[in-house]
């Protein structure tokens, strides 16, 4: 697991950061396409109002009601390619949602930029 950069903590770290596969080595695409298409089939089958924590560009979020970020250059560029979702800017530690308005929550490759 990588170390844990301080910068994560910081909104406006990730406001110009690209996504993670740009300038990637080829091999990497194919593990990631590989691991993507598990991962669509899986979330497709969710039911209910659902949560992507941790939007960020929107890679997954066909598959949720409502995308969370606490970056502003994230959810303009997400809101951008998916406006017919709902996005909310705010931390993954402190969600403003009362208990229980979703059905199902998934992150994608977000725990490892929370500091533990």
């Amino acid at each position: 697991m990588a170390n844990w950069d301080e910068n994560y903590a910081d909104p406006k770290y990730w406001d110009t950061r690209t996504p993670l596969y740009i300038g990637m080595p080829r091999l990497f695409h194919l593990y990631q396409d590989l691991n993507d298409k598990k991962l669509r089939r899986f979330l497709h089958s969710l039911k209910g109002k659902t949560l992507d924590a941790g939007c960020g560009d929107g890679r997954f979020i066909a598959y949720a009601d409502v995308g969370v970020d606490f970056s502003i250059g994230m959810l303009k560029r997400t809101k951008q390619k998916h406006p017919e979702r709902a996005f909310v800017r705010a931390s993954l530690l402190f969600l403003p949602f009362k208990p229980k308005v979703f059905q199902t929550a998934y992150m994608v490759d977000v725990l490892s930029h929370i500091q533990p």
